[in-house]
């Protein structure tokens, strides 16, 4: 299969343009019955843009893949924070984002142990006691601690500002940077794919490309009109039932953002 470059930059670009036009929207007045529609947008958004990255995933070296498919997961999520943080709503930006950690941290990562273990286990008749990572993970592991080393800066000076931003992002491109020049793994088998990212993959060229950018472009398209109703209904629906919209934001948002990853 030949490299391409049209659905590579759409997977870069295409996406993070609508994340920016998400600055201009306001969080309007909604009743909770916009969650019926709205909640559902979010999740076929994701799933969409899950799909398309898992395609383009396939002509890129590995370690850069995995990382841009990442950010493309998480842009949902980023959705919402993007909402948040125009509007200035520092108690519901602290929730939403506190929330999509204790997801990561408390659910996700456990689970891949325990699916791991379990599946060694019927496999092998024995205990898994730990998950060996490859040589080349270390890249990601030393590119998660620096990081966290800033994140103690910024917890120290008890402030977030457009200068730390800028750190964190340009430690984020030089983390890229470094994916981008390591030797490419093997991939995945394409049977283990999913059946809508195999068929694409397996797709003629031009079919292939259009899938991927008109995915990209329909999941992006989606977030951009469905963020902020999404979220007014979490606060109409919040009020509805009594619950603090604190509390509501921080467990609902993220699960309904991230749930196609989990």
């Amino acid at each position: 299969m030949s490299r391409f470059v049209s659905p590579r930059a759409a997977a870069v670009y295409g996406p993070t343009c609508a994340f920016f036009l998400l600055a201009a929207l306001e969080i309007r007045q909604v009743g909770p019955e916009t969650a019926l529609w709205a909640a559902p947008a979010i999740l076929l958004a994701a799933m969409m843009i899950a799909w398309a990255a898992e395609s383009a995933q396939y002509y890129v070296a590995q370690g850069f893949a995995l990382a841009i498919l990442a950010w493309l997961q998480t842009l949902p999520e980023f959705a919402v924070e993007a909402v948040l943080a125009w509007k200035q709503q520092v108690p519901l930006l602290l929730a939403n984002l506190t929330g999509a950690l204790r997801l990561l941290t408390g659910l996700g990562w456990p689970m891949i142990y325990f699916t791991a273990a379990l599946f060694h286990r019927l496999q092998y008749k024995k205990p898994l006691e730990q998950i060996d990572l490859e040589e080349e993970h270390c890249v990601e592991v030393v590119g998660l601690l620096v990081p966290l080393i800033y994140a103690f800066f910024i917890w120290w000076k008890a402030s977030l500002n457009v200068w730390d931003a800028g750190v964190l992002i340009l430690i984020y491109v030089v983390y890229l940077w470094i994916l981008s020049h390591m030797p490419p793994q093997e991939h995945e088998d394409m049977e283990e794919m999913d059946r809508i990212p195999r068929a694409i993959v397996k797709s003629s060229p031009s079919i292939r490309n259009i899938a991927i950018i008109g995915l990209f472009a329909a999941g992006g398209g989606l977030i951009y009109f469905a963020a902020e109703p999404f979220l007014g209904s979490l606060l109409a629906l919040s009020a509805m039932i009594g619950v603090p919209s604190f509390v509501f934001v921080q467990w609902v948002a993220p699960f309904v953002s991230e749930f196609p990853k989990r």
